[in-house]
């Protein structure tokens, strides 16, 4: 007991000097590390001090709703209809390239026919034939073949004499070239004989459809001219045009020269009419004059009978002869002014 006792404030001292060494050792640290941070903050002056990211001034994150978007529908195959094949004949014709319009730039057809058969050729509205070549003979033998039997067996016959009418183009051409429609029969009435009496000859036409600039044209009836496209233009076709939008242009000045016509004979405007209507008027005014003469003569008559009258009566009849001759001088005028009209009708309406 008595050496528990003194060995007791040793271990006390002992205690104390270990929790002082440890203190110092902590402040120590602190130090170094506070002029550390403050070397760092010299430093970095200019910067502003790094914070923290705080999670609770944003707003929690919102998962995605699927709820708010349509329901996916899965693709079915029953609802959509057959897939029908591409039909060529349901588009438009090729447009050709915007050309001034020469015939091989539109859709040639070829047409053919055997002997004794008959040819069509057509184009849509606002379209006509134009024959680019035709032929009437023969050349191949795959074309209306000729057949032979041999052995039971049906063969193709390639013996053939090759033969061509001279005027075939020349016949289609007559028989086809502006139209909108055409038959063509192949027989040799139309082309004659090129072949023997053994070969079976075919024709073969290859045409194209052009635009159809003009289909009429009519002078001094109801218009001056009149034509299909715009109202003061004239189209002018050369070599090949076939749209009204590629047509040349030429101002005519309809108008005026209408007025113009106008002006010099109103009746003869509407041609047959209007020379009619100047033959009415002729005929109106000798009639105007014969009655205005035989008046005079009246006239003449009473001034015989009634030369003992008074003078009253005698200025009366002077006065009324006086306005018959003026008004016959008038009809007399005008009638060779009307001549000189129905004379520039017939002349203008060639009537």
């Amino acid at each position: 007991m008595a050496g528990f006792r003194a060995v007791l404030p040793l271990c006390v001292l002992c205690c104390l000097l270990a929790a002082i060494a440890v203190a110092s050792a902590d402040d120590k640290g602190n130090d170094r590390q506070r002029s550390h941070n403050r070397l760092e903050l010299r430093q970095h002056s200019h910067r502003r001090p790094h914070r923290p990211h705080r999670q609770h001034d944003r707003r929690p994150h919102r998962p995605h709703r699927q709820h708010d978007r349509r329901p996916h529908r899965p693709h079915r195959q029953h609802d959509r209809r057959p897939h029908r094949p591409h039909r060529q004949r349901d588009r438009r014709p090729h447009r050709p390239h915007r050309h001034h319009g020469h015939h091989r730039r539109h859709r040639v057809r070829v047409r053919t026919a055997c002997h004794g058969r008959t040819l069509r050729l057509g184009c849509r509205n606002g379209y006509k034939i134009r024959v680019l070549d035709a032929f009437y003979g023969r050349y191949s033998a795959r074309i209306c073949p000729k057949l032979r039997f041999k052995h039971g067996h049906r063969k193709l016959d390639s013996r053939i004499a090759r033969c061509s009418a001279k005027n075939s183009r020349n016949e289609a051409r007559r028989l086809c070239q502006g139209k909108r429609r055409c038959r063509l029969e192949a027989s040799k009435k139309i082309f004659g004989k090129p072949c023997s009496s053994k070969e079976r000859p075919y024709l073969r036409v290859r045409y194209t459809c052009v635009f159809r600039a003009c289909r009429r044209v009519v002078l001094l009836q109801a218009k001056l001219v009149q034509l299909i496209v715009r109202y003061g233009r004239l189209a002018k076709h050369s070599y090949g045009y076939w749209r009204r939008k590629h047509f040349r242009h030429r101002k005519l000045r309809l108008k005026r020269k209408l007025n113009k016509l106008r002006r010099r004979f109103r009746f003869c405007f509407k041609c047959r009419r209007g020379c009619d209507k100047i033959r009415k008027l002729l005929s109106r005014i000798k009639r105007a004059e014969k009655r205005i003469q035989s008046m005079l003569k009246k006239l003449k008559a009473r001034k015989k009978t009634n030369e003992k009258k008074s003078s009253r009566r005698h200025l009366k009849w002077h006065a009324g002869r006086w306005f018959l001759r003026r008004k016959l001088a008038y009809m007399r005028a005008r009638r060779r002014m009307v001549k000189r009209k129905l004379k520039l009708c017939k002349r203008v309406c060639r009537y």
